[in-house]
């Protein structure tokens, strides 16, 4: 396996992915990425919509294979939160609602967001 960078994806949109997030698996992230422009592109917008209702919590991204399921990756987006859990399934709901219903059908299908509690409160 080789430990370069795809080239389809600029320098600039690698950086601003990092800078916005924590790649847990940065390389087999970046070469899903490299073929689905338009979930870089939502990944690329998504942390202002995030931040409105999760301001001070980390982002992760993460990739999912499903063995069930030939060839099938996704794209896990984590919001890790010390929120009390009802308030943050609360806002989770109100982004859903302005920002997640807004995304097409093809970045749904490979792009998963999810809340992850930490252990600090």
């Amino acid at each position: 396996m080789s430990n370069t960078v795809p080239v389809s994806l600029s320098q600039t949109q690698i950086a601003t992915l990092e800078k916005s997030y924590t790649l847990k698996q940065r390389l087999e992230i970046l070469r899903f990425l490299e073929g689905s422009p338009e979930i870089v592109s939502t990944l690329l917008e998504a942390p202002v919509s995030i931040q409105h209702y999760f301001p001070t919590e980390k982002l992760f991204l993460d990739i999912r294979v499903d063995p069930e399921v030939a060839n099938y990756q996704e794209i896990v987006l984590v919001i890790l939160t010390s929120l009390d859990p009802q308030e943050a399934l609360k806002r989770q709901r109100h982004l859903d609602q302005d920002w997640w219903r807004g995304i097409s059908g093809q970045v749904w299908d490979h792009l998963c967001v999810l809340l992850e509690y930490s252990d600090v409160v």
